[in-house]
């Protein structure tokens, strides 16, 4: 699906592995932080904490870009992930980091080709479908882990 998906692809499988190792240990999300926190590691590069918060911003950026793709059929690929991105990312990233995404952006399929790789079958409805789907369990979701990480730096 092009270089920037592909990255934040394993970048996310990475963080999803790295929670559930740590739920061995921890029963929920807000042990895991208080955890952190106890350590005096909750938002050193690599702790739990980060790997929480990594995971809602990637959640973030992949319901702001179904939601973008839903409300417009005529958006294209690139236009709604560039958007999406800086909504959700860019005050993340340094300026080099985010040049090289906006580059990485510019190798995403066609709009058409995206949608049938996430969700086959005919264009029509798909992105409104898998948005309205990804919206009824991101939101309670989302609520929990940004008081989670509401002292982010």
């Amino acid at each position: 699906l092009g270089v920037a998906f592909s990255f934040a692809s394993k970048d996310l499988g990475t963080r999803v592995r790295r929670l559930k190792k740590a739920s061995r240990e921890h029963a929920t999300l807000q042990g895991l932080v208080r955890a952190d926190e106890a350590r005096g590691l909750k938002w050193e590069k690599g702790s739990n904490t980060r790997m929480v918060q990594g995971c809602f911003t990637a959640g973030s950026f992949i319901y702001t870009l179904f939601a973008k793709l839903a409300a417009d059929d005529s958006l294209l690929l690139y236009t709604a992930a560039r958007e999406a991105y800086e909504e959700v990312f860019e005050g993340l990233h340094t300026w080099s980091v985010r040049q090289a995404v906006l580059l990485g952006l510019r190798s995403l399929p066609t709009r058409q080709v995206f949608m049938a790789k996430v969700a086959g079958g005919s264009e029509r409805g798909r992105a409104e479908a898998i948005s309205a789907r990804f919206a009824d369990s991101w939101g309670p979701l989302e609520a929990a882990l940004s008081e989670m990480v509401a002292d982010a730096p």
